[in-house]
């Protein structure tokens, strides 16, 4: 009788582990395919993207703009989610554009990967992606412009040059109100929980009619002594 009941366990772990192992095949097969996963088995492929990825992915998110914006919210090392900007498609592409991004929000290493791949990574990223349709004021240019709105409303521009300049805070000079980006990065970072570059920060801010210029501002120091710094910064659209 023990032997009986030891058979029927060998077997039904047998078939059990038989049923699992078909069941990996045909969620591999839905994931690199190029037809639509059915919604059943949506969750499933996302779990085998985060796997690969080896990052706490909580949603893949496509908005729908022109080009479509393409972000990661993920889970930090310190427990926080943050909602990390791919940006187009092309960057999805490449391994190592991607890995940047994620390595710079939340200090992870995704594995490597050679290119065929990765590209069938990308194919099953292609399954989960939340689509979310965006109108105008939801664009990139849309929320650059709630970006910088909220910074100036956080950080009231100085007309005092003396406090504002060294401590890198929005000013007003000849009536026009001024702010570096480096602070702005952080600000989004903080109150966004959004990560983007210095680099992809100013390329946001030309394309919603920023524009960068180099001061060299004459003021007077809490020394009393003169300076004229050279800085770099952004003004509102006209």
């Amino acid at each position: 009788m023990l032997q009986l009941d030891y058979i029927q366990t060998v077997i039904g772990n047998a078939r059990r582990d038989a049923a699992e192992r078909i069941e990996e095949r045909r969620i591999a097969s839905l994931a690199d395919s190029n037809e639509p996963v059915p919604e059943a088995d949506r969750s499933k492929v996302f779990e085998k993207v985060v796997k690969r990825l080896r990052v706490d992915v909580q949603e893949f998110i496509k908005y729908l703009s022109d080009p479509p914006d393409y972000r990661i919210r993920l889970r930090n090392r310190r427990g926080a989610v943050v909602e990390v900007s791919i940006g187009d498609g092309s960057a999805l592409l490449k391994r190592d554009r991607f890995a940047a991004k994620i390595q710079e929000a939340v200090d992870m290493i995704i594995p490597s990967y050679k290119n065929p791949d990765w590209d069938n990574v990308v194919s099953q990223m292609n399954s989960c992606w939340t689509h979310v349709d965006v109108s105008v004021e939801a664009t990139e240019r849309g929320e650059t412009h709630l970006w910088v709105n909220s910074y100036l409303k956080g950080n009231r521009p100085h007309s005092d040059l003396e406090t504002a300049l060294p401590a890198s805070h929005p000013f007003i000079y000849k009536d026009i109100v001024y702010f570096s980006s480096p602070p702005l990065k952080q600000w989004i970072r903080a109150h966004f929980s959004v990560q983007v570059t210095l680099a992809e920060l100013s390329g946001r801010l030309k394309s919603a009619g920023y524009s960068s210029l180099n001061l060299n501002i004459k003021h007077v120091d809490r020394n009393g002594e003169q300076q004229r710094p050279n800085r770099n910064a952004w003004t509102m659209p006209v």
